[in-house]
């Protein structure tokens, strides 16, 4: 163990390949390596780190990415992809980092490699005035927030989760940054001020994602932002009155323009959902719209959205109990005239009789219809039928296809 230590790594790493014997003093010096990717590059073949990676990857915690040796640079991009690949596969407990730009092999891996290695809490050389166009650091805590005033490139960004990330960093990147799209779900230290400084700032800002752990003021601020049309709402509280003051201010400032809504909730809207629904048919203009678990006795309000805004192309309703889902109800959501996209998520069955109006109603309308629910809402042997796939090119359901996290994947904001 103490010859180890006068050993240059790549000799320690050859040891591995001679007996395994070696193993514990490897795992034990590599702890407090920085491990050089350009000498691995230099040293291993691809399979032969893929193998070092496997066996010691969870103990490495500095690695640096940075290629400066131009024989690896030039080496084909398969080939690096698979050396970094390696890093991203094992390496899952990395805390500090250098990395370059150009990205070499691609930005793609080291989206991965953030990905995996949670504890990442230092980087280096990454961040000297790039072209990014697009960031995406969820649930990396403030790792990221000093360098942001050096992307003022950046027009996406998605900071979601980044609980520990510091107001002076984010209000210092908006006044340099023109922003398009912006995540701030669950970001709690965030500020007036840089609410403020989102509000005087952000005259481009088209979607925003944000939650209820934000103050009723700032987000009267958000429904007020002049260039917004996509909007996330995450709340994992009871404090409807929150999701009411935004919803107020989104149709004082935006009841003509708003084109998405998307609202997530862990629990369901009782009392308060006939207002919720009540005000959010006035968005008239909105093409896509997520409703929250509401209550069960809610297709009154679901029939108000569907009458007032004529443009709805998607529509997703959560409700566990799902009695809203009355025949008059559902009928009237197929013949809205623009839609093509309906995912359930409810504890209902639409009955075999209907299907037959569905045709009917979208046969008139000229519009395909991809409806996405799962076992409890269809006898899924309907899908074998003639009659269905005779009328497939109109109808197509998606059977357990959808679910909470499958809607937000499609989301306009990341």
């Amino acid at each position: 163990m103490h010859l180890f230590m006068f050993l240059p790594l790549t000799d320690r790493l050859r040891l591995a390949f001679v007996n395994n014997l070696f193993d514990e003093a490897i795992r034990h010096f590599i702890q407090f390596d920085n491990i050089s990717m350009d000498e691995l590059i230099e040293n291993f073949s691809t399979q032969q780190v893929e193998e070092l990676f496997q066996r010691f990857g969870t103990h490495i915690k500095k690695i640096n990415c940075f290629l400066q040796n131009q024989e690896n640079v030039n080496l084909p991009s398969e080939s690096i992809r698979k050396y970094f690949k390696s890093i991203s596969n094992h390496c899952h407990c990395i805390e500090e980092i250098v990395i370059r730009y150009p990205w070499i092999p691609d930005y793609s891996i080291y989206e991965r490699i953030f990905q995996s290695a949670r504890r990442i809490s230092k980087l280096s050389r990454l961040f000297q005035d790039l072209p990014l166009k697009s960031l995406d650091v969820s649930h990396q805590c403030d790792l990221i927030g000093k360098f942001l005033p050096k992307l003022k490139h950046l027009t996406e960004v998605n900071l979601e989760y980044c609980a520990l990330l510091e107001p002076k960093h984010l209000t210092d990147f908006l006044n340099v940054a023109k922003l398009k799209s912006l995540n701030i779900v669950n970001c709690p230290k965030l500020t007036g001020s840089t609410f403020e400084t989102l509000y005087r700032t952000q005259t481009e800002l088209q979607s925003i994602a944000i939650s209820n752990n934000y103050s009723r003021c700032h987000l009267e601020v958000v429904g007020r932002l002049e260039a917004l049309r996509h909007i996330r709402f995450d709340d994992h509280s009871d404090e409807m009155l929150k999701l009411r003051e935004l919803l107020n201010e989104l149709v004082q400032h935006h009841a003509n323009d708003l084109e998405t809504l998307e609202i997530y909730n862990d629990f369901t809207y009782r009392q308060q959902s006939a207002i919720i629904l009540q005000t959010i048919s006035e968005l008239k203009n909105l093409r896509k719209l997520v409703l929250p678990d509401i209550d069960p006795d809610s297709d009154d309000g679901i029939k108000r959205i569907i009458k007032k805004c004529h443009q709805l192309e998607e529509l997703s309703i959560v409700s566990e109990n799902g009695l809203w889902a009355k025949d008059e109800t559902l009928l009237l959501i197929i013949a809205a005239k623009h839609l093509s996209h309906l995912r359930i998520i409810s504890k209902f069955q639409i009955k075999t009789t209907l299907l037959k109006d569905f045709y009917q109603i979208l046969k008139a309308k000229n519009l395909p219809l991809d409806m996405y629910v799962d076992e409890r809402n269809i006898d899924v042997s309907v899908l074998n039928t003639p009659e269905y796939k005779e009328h497939e090119k109109l109808l197509r359901i998606h059977v357990n296809e959808v679910n909470i996290d499958d809607i937000l994947t499609n989301s306009y904001l990341f």
